[in-house]
Formats: structure tokens, sequence, C-alpha cells
């Protein structure tokens, strides 16, 4: 996690990151497979730019257990 990106470079990896697990169900549990533990670890302070940080939680809480940003955000 690089800490020299700007907040523009975190939302267009985001942005480009958010197209491909929105037509891919595998690749959005493995990204809450890899969010979560970083954000559950309560260390996430200390990985990348705030920027950054936000957004791995905005995936976490998205993809939390099975993957379907439109179930988790259901419940």
């Amino acid at each position: 996690m690089n800490r020299q990106v700007t907040h523009e470079m975190v939302a267009a990896a985001a942005k480009s990151v958010d197209e491909y697990v929105h037509q891919n169900q595998k690749a959005a549990q493995e990204l809450g497979r890899i969010a979560n533990p970083f954000v559950r670890s309560g260390r996430l302070a200390t990985y990348g730019t705030e920027p950054a940080q936000l957004q791995i939680k905005e995936w976490a809480e998205a993809y939390r257990s099975n993957g379907s940003a439109e179930q988790n955000r259901s419940e």
C-alpha cells in the first residue's frame, strides 16, 4: 500500500476495481476476503493513505461475506 498515491489515483483505481467486481462475482468475493481482515485487524490506519483506507473500509462493508454488494447493502 503506497503512501504516495493521491486521492485521484485512489479514486481511479477504485473505479476500475468496482467495474470489474460488478461483473465478476468471484472477484467480488475475493475482494471481500482480502479487505475484511485489514479492517478487522484494527490496524487499517497503518496501511496506505486515508483515501485508500476509506476505500478498503467501503469494500469490506460491501463485500463482507458473500461478495454481493446489493445483498449486503439491503441487510
